[in-house]
């Protein structure tokens, strides 16, 4: 490209307005503000937004985290990216929304209005990430989605949904099949990939609504999903991951210069081979190692303490491998206190190890 036509193409871009709800920003710089979002009992809530607006047209890539109310990683990934880029080294705009549901945060909850300890599954239409692109006369997340979709999903090529899952499984990116979303999903950089959607959930709604990531491939526009281990806290790790991951797509988008850091391999959920691996009795189970490290064959990767003739048991991989899940894998481990205890049945599956 000639310098005269990239020169005339700058000056149509700063002249160019973003505005997502109060955040508003001509040509280059940075942004902040809400989207307001006026329930049926009149209640406003607002949703905070970010913008960072390069000196350069580009993509515009779309972040948000806090779906569910005890999943934050996200929020302090998206904080840090906010305060971490700079407008003269942007190609592009990266809009972010640290907590798209507001309410679930303050409620402390997986969904607003779900019970203390009520399983995810219980009431799908109060989860938030499964009522996308929402309705401006619904329930409240209804109502939070709507605008959000209105107001910034529809302005980004590509989109990234922050979620935390427990904290016993290793990250991971969540796509669809599609080549562009799977793309994305390699360049964020985790070493775990799953290639599903929720298709059996989504028909228990009466509505033809969806998660955020299929509702924007549906207007054409690329998405991913990646799940920050470990909810209910801050994890530091799952937050660097987070931050890196935006940061990967950005350099794999061009939006960025710099090298995209990769894991030396990918593993494919439910696809490449696994061993699972059982309590042998009852104990107290101490992990050795952590989910995402590779392990030998025979490697001690936890000690099980028998509480009934008071010793340690070495428990060991069976295989060589890349561990996925190690700790407590019943239902609903994620919201019942009972079900995180470290104390486990045998036969209890304690180890999810993928070969390699």
């Amino acid at each position: 490209m000639g310098k005269g036509k990239k020169q005339k193409e700058w000056a149509i871009w700063l002249k160019i307005e973003m505005h997502v709800g109060t955040a508003s920003i001509e040509g280059s710089g940075k942004g902040t503000g809400y989207v307001t979002t006026v329930l049926e009992d009149g209640r406003r809530v607002n949703t905070p937004v970010g913008i960072v607006r390069g000196k350069e047209n580009g993509p515009v890539l779309y972040a948000q985290a806090a779906q569910h109310g005890m999943e934050i990683n996200g929020v302090v990934a998206i904080e840090k990216m906010l305060q971490l880029l700079k407008p003269e080294l942007l190609r592009g705009t990266f809009i972010g929304v640290p907590v798209a549901n507001p309410l679930a945060l303050v409620q402390r909850r997986p969904h607003y209005g779900l019970g203390p300890e009520e399983p995810y599954g219980n009431r799908p239409r109060l989860n938030m990430n499964r009522i996308w692109p929402g309705s401006p006369n619904g329930s409240e997340v209804e109502r939070l989605a709507h605008n959000l979709w209105e107001q910034a999903v529809q302005k980004a090529d590509y989109v990234i949904d922050l979620h935390s899952y427990e904290r016993w499984s290793a990250s991971c990116t969540i796509v669809s099949s599609k080549k562009k979303s799977l793309e994305l999903a390699k360049a964020f950089g985790l070493r775990f990939i799953s290639v599903s959607t929720n298709k059996k959930e989504l028909e228990l709604l009466e509505e033809p609504w969806k998660m955020i990531s299929e509702a924007v491939e549906d207007m054409g526009a690329s998405a991913l999903v990646a799940e920050l281990a470990g909810q209910w806290d801050i994890y530091p790790k799952s937050v660097k991951e987070g931050t890196r991951g935006i940061i990967n797509v950005m350099k794999k988008l061009n939006m960025l210069d710099g090298e995209i850091i990769s894991p030396p391999s990918y593993v494919y959920l439910g696809k490449d081979p696994c061993t699972r691996v059982s309590m042998d009795r009852d104990g107290l189970f101490l992990a050795s190692v952590e989910p995402g490290d590779d392990v030998e064959k025979d490697q001690q990767i936890a000690k099980i303490i028998d509480m009934l003739n008071i010793c340690e048991v070495d428990l060991r991989s069976p295989v060589r491998g890349i561990v996925y899940h190690l700790g407590p894998s019943g239902p609903n481990r994620d919201v019942q206190l009972p079900r995180m205890h470290p104390f486990l049945d045998k036969g209890s599956e304690v180890a999810v190890i993928y070969e390699s």
